[in-house]
């Protein structure tokens, strides 16, 4: 998005090497728009990955892993196969 702000304002004729000052309103929205939205990606993710350490370090979490019908029978059929060495 830089790159793309830095083209907007610069103009593409030859002849206009400074930006008008219209442009740079816009521009300048855009691109803290864009950054709070990365801000808020980033907080997001860190929230997440929070409650995903929490829920972790919680038995229950495996306990309901280990009784959901689904994941039994998975480890009943993974854990009683044996494997060459």
């Amino acid at each position: 998005p830089l790159k793309e702000a830095i083209k907007r304002l610069k103009g593409y004729s030859d002849s206009s090497y400074f930006s008008t000052i219209y442009k740079i309103y816009p521009t300048f929205k855009y691109l803290l728009s864009y950054f709070k939205q990365l801000i808020n990606i980033i907080i997001a993710y860190l929230k997440l990955l929070k409650y995903y350490k929490l829920l972790k370090k919680t038995p229950v979490y495996y306990a309901s892993i280990v009784l959901h019908p689904y994941y039994k029978y998975y480890f009943v059929n993974a854990w009683t196969r044996e494997y060459k060495v």
